[in-house]
């Protein structure tokens, strides 16, 4: 029997997650880009959110490695500009792609940002998926209390978490330091952060082998189990090293890393397993084909009921912060 040709790595940034970097025309705090949470059931008890907007001259940034992407959520009529590498890109559209997607670029690191031109209803981000080319392999959690972890004396703290719905994770690492830093070496092609976001956040420096993104933690609400940071397309066989430090006097934790390596074949996990918590396959969100004419009209009070079906990333389960 022929051998299952290895599948590619596909991720989801949520639209909640610090990955996502925002910016309103009317406020410096992105407070322009309200937290809107859908109807959706309630996954490991955390609730489905997305970012809506609905003012000319707001705009979100991501970077990926890749050769796609595709933009889920609904724009309603609204124009907007999207430069990729700093190139003005018309993306196509289709009844599974709400806002658009592109296609064909160039296997490499990319960056991407979408800025409103003009608005009919509320332009509403629910999240980015995109595809990195890199073959899927095993992928492992490292909660941020393993001893591979390395962070600045004095500065970090020990956060309990004795509310978990799950035993999951019984702390996180903590700073409310302005230099605060924290390090993780590594081996693998893909890395994943996490950690929570909050009002009481701030912005954030992440060092990948000597590249840096300036990113931040603070959000309208207290949102757990958020992606922080995301890379892929790494050598697999020589040591990363991942750098963070809070650039602010705010809150910044950091829940675990999760590793991946393609020269592991994955592991199929059941989600009874005492690890269901550790990193499952990432696949392609499936976007349904929406009412266009009557979820518009909605979007400004309430999100949309449509089922999504929401790609499977490496996830840790954790509660709400709720004193951070």
């Amino acid at each position: 029997m022929p051998a299952e040709s290895p599948s590619t790595l596909r991720v989801t940034y949520k639209a909640t997650d610090a990955v996502i970097s925002y910016r309103s025309s009317t406020d410096p705090d992105m407070i322009g880009w309200q937290t809107v949470y859908t109807d959706r059931p309630p996954s490991n008890g955390i609730r489905d959110a997305a970012r809506m907007a609905s003012t000319i001259g707001s705009s979100f940034s991501f970077e990926f490695y890749g050769h796609s992407f595709y933009l889920g959520g609904v724009s309603c009529g609204t124009e907007f500009v999207l430069t990729v590498d700093g190139q003005t890109m018309l993306p196509g559209k289709s009844d599974n792609d709400v806002i658009g997607h592109l296609k064909g670029l160039n296997l490499t690191h990319h960056s991407v940002n979408l800025t409103i031109l003009s608005t009919g209803f509320d332009f509403v981000l629910e999240r980015v998926t995109f595809d990195t080319g890199v073959t899927r392999g095993a992928e492992h959690a490292y909660l941020s209390t393993d001893p591979s972890w390395s962070f600045s004396p004095c500065l970090w703290e020990l956060y309990p978490q004795p509310e978990l719905a799950v035993v999951d994770l019984p702390a996180v690492q903590l700073t409310r330091a302005m230099g605060g830093s924290a390090s993780f070496d590594f081996t693998g092609d893909t890395i994943y952060l996490y950690g929570s976001t909050g009002p009481r956040h701030g912005s954030f420096a992440v060092t990948l082998d000597g590249r840096t993104q300036i990113l931040s933690g603070w959000s309208i609400n207290v949102m757990p189990h958020r992606l922080l940071f995301f890379q892929s397309g790494l050598d697999s066989l020589i040591n990363h090293r991942l750098n963070i430090v809070n650039l602010e006097n705010a809150t910044l934790d950091l829940a675990a890393a999760v590793v991946g390596s393609c020269l592991i074949p994955p592991v199929a996990q059941s989600d009874t397993s005492s690890d269901r918590h550790l990193p499952t396959s990432a696949s392609l969100i499936s976007l349904g084909t929406r009412d266009k004419s009557t979820e518009c009209a909605a979007t400004s009070d309430q999100m949309a009921t449509t089922s999504l079906n929401t790609a499977s990333q490496p996830r840790i389960l954790f509660l709400n912060i709720n004193n951070l």
